[in-house]
């Protein structure tokens, strides 16, 4: 019985056409004793190979059991073959022929052989021709590939995770993510093909990791988008908490509000930074008549990305 096509992709090219011959020869003659030659196209995918016993393999009782021949088959061409695939490859610059072939093929377990395809270098993404090389066991003809940026993982790209900022007036939610980028960029200098920038991931999985006055008070994930970085990254960076409120509220005034996020630009005027009302979780804020002082806390959002934690303060009701 003949081998499938598809165990036969599945080989490397020479061991696939030494399995075809060897369909056609009887025990115990074995592929692995034949030694076949560089094909020759006989007009579109029809080759011959010669063949002949190689004695160095062979066992010597099996030297007289096959004389040189000539076989013939079909290769494959590679337009034909590809038509019903992407050929929008992946590839890190500069990139081959083989790498691209190698790459394109790796999901359906297709092997390639180190001769199947013309030596080339590409070093820009977009079209890239492929031609199949003369000596290919299993190829003819040419595809035209467009290469597309490789996602690198970025796990093993960043070696340094804990990040140390500065809480100056360039900390707040809207430049976090700038920061992180600069900050890894500086750290990871050494290990990254490509610097990070803000655009390339998103912050998700915020959490406290630790009291609120440690450096590394905070974990987030950080989720790449593929250009050029893939997969997902733990970080470590400190938000900036007022604990000692609690002890010490601060002292607010103003007329009636109802919601806290109404106080965002009164706390960060109190607090000399920057604090939206998206920094702040939305709870009530306790009714007073005119003249009434209240203490309640201001509690940040779980999706701040620059401040953690609650203010305690005192609000006195001017109007």
């Amino acid at each position: 019985m003949s081998t499938a096509p598809e165990t036969l992709l599945k080989m490397h090219p020479l061991d696939a056409v030494r399995t075809m011959i060897t369909d056609q020869i009887k025990t115990p003659l074995k592929s692995s004793y034949l030694k076949v030659e560089t094909p020759v196209s006989l007009g579109g995918v029809s080759t011959s190979v010669n063949v002949s016993l190689d004695k160095s393999r062979a066992p010597v009782s099996l030297w007289d059991r096959i004389d040189p021949v000539t076989f013939t088959y079909d290769r494959l061409d590679l337009s034909t073959f590809t038509s019903g695939l992407s050929l929008a490859v992946a590839a890190e610059l500069p990139s081959t022929p083989s790498v691209l072939m190698n790459n394109l093929f790796y999901k359906c377990g297709i092997k390639n052989g180190s001769s199947d395809f013309v030596t080339a270098s590409y070093t820009t993404l977009g079209k890239a021709t492929v031609f199949a090389s003369p000596d290919s066991w299993r190829w003819v003809g040419e595809i035209d590939c467009s290469i597309i940026q490789l996602g690198l993982e970025i796990a093993g790209r960043v070696l340094v995770n804990y990040l140390t900022f500065s809480w100056t007036s360039d900390f707040t939610s809207a430049n976090v993510k700038n920061q992180i980028a600069t900050h890894l960029n500086l750290m990871n200098a050494n290990s990254l093909a490509d610097a990070i920038t803000a655009n390339m991931f998103t912050v998700n999985a915020l959490s406290e990791n630790g009291p609120q006055d440690a450096g590394d008070n905070t974990s987030a994930v950080l989720t790449f988008n593929g250009s050029p970085y893939v997969g997902s990254l733990t970080i470590y960076y400190g938000r900036r908490s007022w604990p000692l409120t609690f002890k010490h509220p601060i002292v607010m005034s103003g007329p009636a509000v109802t919601l806290t996020p109404e106080l965002a630009t009164q706390i960060s005027t109190q607090m000399g930074c920057t604090i939206t009302a998206a920094d702040i979780q939305s709870e009530s804020v306790p009714s007073g008549a005119v003249g009434d002082t209240e203490t309640f806390p201001i509690i940040f959002a779980a999706s701040s990305l620059a401040f953690v934690g609650a203010i305690l303060v005192k609000y006195t009701r001017t109007s």
